[in-house]
């Protein structure tokens, strides 16, 4: 299980890298839609297709990706990580989410054991139970 300062880690890593970035296309593995929490997967696209992401932050080991006016949030779970190529991925049948930019950049979401969880909110969440 990724452990806060692995979280910081990626944060500080992909911020850099997608900060500005347009969103052009969203798609999933057949066996998404049980990381979603609050909303499903066309939700989750339809929400953020054509936006770009100002910032990313953590709090705690949530990773809240900062879109101006809509707020994914992704907790990794035990095996959750994230890939800047499918060929990076040892196991790419656990890709579960593939973010596609308009800068030809591309983000996935691997979870193997689908522990990880995702969440949308439409303001900045705040975690008050941490």
């Amino acid at each position: 299980m990724p452990e806060l300062p692995e979280v910081e880690t990626i944060r500080r890593q992909l911020l850099p890298i997608y900060r500005s970035e347009v969103l052009s296309e969203i798609s999933f593995s057949d066996r998404a839609a049980s990381l979603f929490q609050n909303c499903d997967v066309q939700l989750f696209r339809a929400a953020l297709l054509g936006k770009s992401i100002a910032d990313l932050q953590r709090t705690g080991k949530y990773l809240v990706f900062d879109l101006t006016d809509i707020f994914p949030v992704f907790h990794l779970g035990m095996s959750g990580i994230f890939l800047q190529e499918k060929s990076q991925s040892r196991y790419p049948q656990h890709v579960h989410v593939c973010m596609h930019f308009e800068s030809g950049k591309h983000l996935y979401f691997q979870d193997m054991r689908r522990f990880g969880k995702i969440w949308l909110y439409r303001e900045n969440p705040q975690f008050h139970n941490l």
